[in-house]
């Protein structure tokens, strides 16, 4: 028997008592903000910094090769996809969409603790607005289940699908990580997820507990592909034949067993592989200066400058393009301040 998803009945005005609870869902969020910046006193080096897992993970452009991935999990929730494509123009700006998302979480990874905690407050503001219902009807009953994109179980999926495909792609393409190194990884991601409005005794203790949780949900029957999730994901895959294949064999061959036939996507088994192979090579030649990319290099610039250091030649160089050019991939203002 299979359930049907109604499209959410988007809120066009907020009852005084959805104000209450966007007003005390920020409140709680300013809390948390408040409680990491205590730990936190460095404003320069931010909440990871140049010795953390989240950099040296964060810094490899081949992490991106998992985008389609995470982007497919993420909307195989009945939930998340509803709340896409109701409160986004995902057909014709997913491409934006999803840079400026990625951005937001860059400036929480790389950022001084500043504009990590302004982007945090933007990502919890606009989730905060973004509610509605499910309905799932069956032949014997109606179920209706509100949500809300701020709720610490959305949340939660989606970090989690950042951070098991991170690790699975930076093994994949780089090279394998130790337990002590996941695990330092994993603690790490609870400043994330506090950052993202994640309380911290609603998260997984270790990264045994996270895995549980994670492929629990996976296995469960809690993703369905939706018509919203199916809408997103035709949108994903309208690009030109070359890069549309591109996308279809890495998310094909990196998605979980258990979600592989939500989207039927066309596999490519060799051609997977020698991606892998040619991006492994491509990290093993390439110095580490020339490879890394942009956000920690400005970065490390800012750190330097902090430390009242002279910043090496490669770090001033993308100070200067992000301070010139406007198309450069990050924004002189993700990272860079006067100092």
């Amino acid at each position: 028997m299979q359930n049907r998803v109604k499209k959410i009945t988007r809120l066009k005005k907020l009852a005084p008592a959805v104000q209450a609870e966007i007003e005390g869902q920020r409140a709680m969020h300013s809390a948390l903000l408040s409680r990491l910046g205590e730990s936190h006193r460095n404003l320069s080096r931010g909440y990871f910094g140049p010795g953390s897992m989240t950099w040296k993970l964060y810094r490899e452009p081949s992490i991106i090769l998992g985008s389609m991935r995470a982007l497919l999990l993420q909307i195989a929730h009945p939930a998340i996809a509803q709340g896409v494509a109701d409160y986004s123009n995902f057909k014709k700006d997913l491409a934006g969409r999803s840079h400026r998302t990625f951005l937001s979480m860059v400036r929480i990874w790389f950022g001084d603790i500043p504009t990590a905690n302004q982007s945090a407050r933007r990502l919890h503001n606009i989730h905060s607005m973004i509610r509605g219902q499910l309905v799932w009807e069956t032949e014997d009953e109606t179920i209706i289940n509100p949500f809300c994109a701020a709720e610490p179980d959305l949340l939660f999926w989606v970090l989690a699908t950042l951070v098991d495909t991170t690790i699975h792609l930076y093994e994949k393409t780089v090279h394998k990580l130790s337990r002590a190194e996941k695990e330092q990884f994993y603690e790490e991601s609870k400043i994330t997820a506090q950052l993202m409005g994640i309380p911290i005794d609603q998260y997984p203790k270790n990264l045994t507990a996270f895995y549980n949780r994670y492929l629990t949900i996976i296995e469960s029957g809690t993703l369905r592909l939706s018509a919203a999730g199916k809408a997103i994901t035709q949108t994903l895959f309208s690009t030109p034949y070359p890069i549309r294949r591109f996308s279809e064999i890495m998310a094909e061959a990196l998605l979980p067993v258990a979600t592989k036939r939500l989207f039927e996507l066309k596999p490519g088994r060799r051609v997977y592989e020698l991606i892998c192979f040619l991006a492994k090579t491509y990290n093993k030649l390439i110095p580490n200066d020339l490879r890394y990319a942009p956000h920690y290099h400005q970065a490390m610039f800012r750190i330097a400058l902090s430390d009242h250091k002279k910043p090496r030649l490669i770090e001033r160089m993308h100070y200067w393009l992000a301070s010139h050019l406007n198309w450069y991939f990050i924004s002189n203002k993700l990272t860079i301040k006067k100092i």
